[in-house]
């Protein structure tokens, strides 16, 4: 679906705007920017992390601005003979006609020393039981393409022989925030109309291309979820935290309303002589014996049925991921969205039908033509 002008941004969709169009004889050798490296020998960039906190909306088809500051440069692990840097960007986004900050992000870099090899793969230490789950493979392409939008060049994500010789890796590893834009999609197919506030995260282990990754969320109370990304083998590669304005009513939610809502006045009927004289309640009663089913009859209770697609989704999900399951609300959800569609072809039938009704000159559009 192509976004509409004035329409806001997705979340996390600002990250492969506002890049640095280097030239190819000003990068590095390994293709990344020299911009904001440290010296010798603290060359290798990896993506650390980082924060972002959605303060208005970002509209689509609007010119805007970026600005871009280092907020600070940290030594870390010097007493573990492990030294690090950490460089902390501070990022700003608004529109071009207004001051007001739309976006503000803290991304964070670590630069390694020269020659050290790759970081093993840590354990998964999660054990929080996730809400909703979403899976996927990063393709060669995947990670060609997600280069071409954020202007990236380096060369561990794109050469096989430099991931693996040069950085100790099995093989290309997939963009820090490939993974953490995934993350807040998988968070917004979850709760689609939910209004995100902040989100923070860290990359704990790195992915590579051709793994499966399994993103994950868990909710935390109304306000806040955990989110993590798993690869193969239950390997957490990045947990994060996300807020939101509140619970949203999604449709999952609304389902069980609308199933009260038919039952509420037959329970009210029913609650109602109680509260009356006795007068009444002998009529009722009196009502009832005559409304009883003579020479034994069993009175027949006539049951609503509920139609569902949730079978059919259920095997075609299973056709397409057979190893992926579905949270009854995102089924809810799903069922709705079919509801919907039926409901509006229906709709537009109806419209057709009485529009070649009144003119029965108007014949049915030619298709074939």
């Amino acid at each position: 679906m192509i976004p509409e002008g004035g329409h806001p941004l997705g979340y996390g969709h600002h990250l492969v705007f506002f890049h640095p169009r280097s030239p190819e004889r000003a990068l590095r050798w390994d293709g990344t920017e020299a911009d904001f490296c440290p010296p010798e020998p603290y060359s290798r960039r990896m993506w650390a992390g980082g924060k972002m906190k959605w303060k208005k909306p970002l509209r689509i088809g609007r010119k805007a601005i970026s600005t871009l500051t280092v907020g600070s440069v940290e030594h870390k692990g010097m007493e573990k003979d492990n030294p690090m840097v950490f460089v902390k960007q501070n990022i700003t986004v608004r529109q071009a006609e207004s001051d007001e900050v739309c976006i503000e992000e803290e991304r964070t870099h670590v630069y390694l020393r020269s020659g050290k090899r790759g970081s093993s793969l840590k354990q998964a230490k999660e054990t929080v039981t996730p809400n909703f789950s979403f899976a996927y493979t990063p393709s060669l392409t995947t990670l060609f393409r997600f280069s071409a939008l954020t202007f990236n060049a380096h060369l561990i994500h794109l050469d096989q022989h430099y991931a693996q010789q040069r950085e100790g890796y099995p093989e290309r590893l997939v963009h820090g925030p490939l993974t953490a834009l995934m993350m807040l999609e998988t968070a917004s197919l979850y709760r689609p109309d939910a209004q995100f506030l902040s989100f923070q995260y860290r990359a704990v282990s790195p992915l590579v291309v051709g793994q499966r990754v399994t993103f994950l969320v868990a909710d935390e109370g109304e306000k806040s979820m955990r989110l993590w990304a798993e690869g193969e083998g239950g390997v957490v590669a990045m947990t994060g935290s996300l807020s939101q304005r509140g619970k949203p009513t999604s449709t999952a939610s609304k389902a069980p309303a609308s199933t009260v809502a038919n039952k509420a006045p037959a329970s009210t009927a029913s609650k109602a002589p109680a509260k009356e004289g006795g007068s009444k309640a002998a009529k009722k009663t009196a009502g009832k014996s005559k409304a009883a089913p003579a020479d034994g009859e069993k009175k027949k209770r006539t049951k609503t049925r509920k139609e569902t697609y949730s079978s059919y989704i259920y095997k075609v999900l299973k056709q397409v991921h057979p190893d992926t399951g579905i949270s009854n609300k995102a089924m809810a959800i799903l069922n709705s969205f079919v509801n919907d569609i039926f409901e509006r072809i229906a709709t537009e039938a109806s419209k057709v039908h009485h529009l070649f009704t009144r003119d029965p000159d108007c014949g049915p559009p030619d298709f074939a033509r």
